[in-house]
């Protein structure tokens, strides 16, 4: 994934072989890629979602994914795009692609197209 290059990376490692890069930048807008359920800088945005999209976002895919064959049921797709607009007016979005996120929070109205643009360079090997 391009990133801007005026940015602060801070790298946070969970107990299960999660990792999060965090890419941040002066006006407080960050964007991440993570292998973790859902970054904590999203996380209580997706949850305000409230609906059942967020709650399928937020569980484990790849034991859903063994639950669901074990009942011979289908799943949902593999990438999942959720998206708003906080309180203060600043924009989140959260692509979940398989067992990988990339997303941003905190971006004004004016930088929007630019931090979609920095998702789109993403390419999932």
């Amino acid at each position: 994934m391009d990133v801007l290059c005026e940015n602060k990376l801070t790298i946070l490692i969970g107990g299960h072989s999660e990792l999060e890069k965090q890419y941040s930048y002066q006006d407080s807008s960050k964007i991440y890629i993570t292998n973790f359920v859902c970054s904590m800088l999203n996380y209580n945005n997706v949850v305000n979602l409230g609906d059942s999209i967020s709650g399928v976002r937020l569980k484990d895919l790849e034991l859903t994914k063994i639950l669901l064959k074990e009942q011979e049921k289908s799943y949902v797709p593999d990438t999942l795009i959720l998206e708003g607009v906080t309180k203060k007016g600043l924009f989140w979005k959260d692509v979940r692609m398989g067992s990988i996120s990339v997303g941003y929070v905190n971006v004004s109205g004016s930088k929007k197209e630019l931090f979609d643009k920095m998702l789109n360079t993403f390419k999932k090997k």
